[in-house]
């Protein structure tokens, strides 16, 4: 089995991330049915204009693909105002398509407040890439993992840990310390899937993503 996947999103950074921890989803669910399939990934810059001009190119242009992944932060907003604010017009006009335009296996992604919230969900993997020994509480790591999605700033927060961890460190440590962009890769590899299931908004998209897989090898 081939499954042709294709993700437009915010930021190479962000993209780095969802894709290996999409594929780690997605390659899980099919060896729980003992399903062997070849991934590969078409990666799609965003486009200049509005949110719902951008989906509509992306779903024409990955009209091919098996699954098209959306990104878009939430921001300041909770998980269905991005929604609506963002996906729902776009989604709804491309379900109406009786043209074969358009993907119909869209899956929006939409992480509540920003990706590094999802980043923030096991302390200890984000500490063992810092490469620290210091406490949670020593790099104000102090928030609960059940409220996640109430942090302020997450990638912030990360960056203040990275800091506090440095000023231990001498000048020659630091320029060879790690920095943010180091950690993307890195956590969307190890994070467990089962401490995402605390945020609502990693379910909406896994539970969408099993939806759309489900109906591809239960036709």
């Amino acid at each position: 089995m081939n499954l042709f996947l294709a993700f437009t999103g915010e930021g190479s950074s962000d993209t780095r991330f969802m894709t290996v921890l999409t594929e780690r989803i997605v390659e899980k669910f099919l060896l729980d049915r003992e399903i062997t399939a070849e991934l590969s990934w078409t990666i799609m810059p965003k486009k200049p204009g509005s949110s719902h001009s951008n989906i509509l190119k992306a779903s024409k242009e990955a009209k091919d693909q098996n699954i098209l992944f959306i990104h878009r932060d939430a921001d300041n907003n909770n998980w269905e105002r991005a929604y609506q604010n963002h996906f729902e017009t776009a989604f709804q006009e491309i379900t109406n398509d009786k043209d074969g335009l358009y993907n119909q296996n869209l899956i929006a992604i939409i992480p509540v407040k920003e990706t590094e919230a999802w980043m923030l969900c096991n302390k200890q993997i984000l500490k063992n890439n810092i490469e620290t020994a210091l406490s949670n509480s020593d790099l104000e790591l102090t928030y609960q993992l059940s409220r996640i999605e109430q942090v302020n700033d997450p990638k912030g927060k990360i960056q203040r840990a990275i800091e506090i961890h440095n000023q231990a460190l001498t000048k020659k440590q630091r320029r060879y310390s790690i920095k943010i962009g180091d950690l993307y890769d890195l956590i969307g590899n190890e994070v467990p899937l089962s401490d995402l299931e605390y945020l609502d908004s990693f379910v909406r998209f896994k539970n969408r993503l099993e939806e759309v897989l489900n109906s591809m090898v239960n036709p």
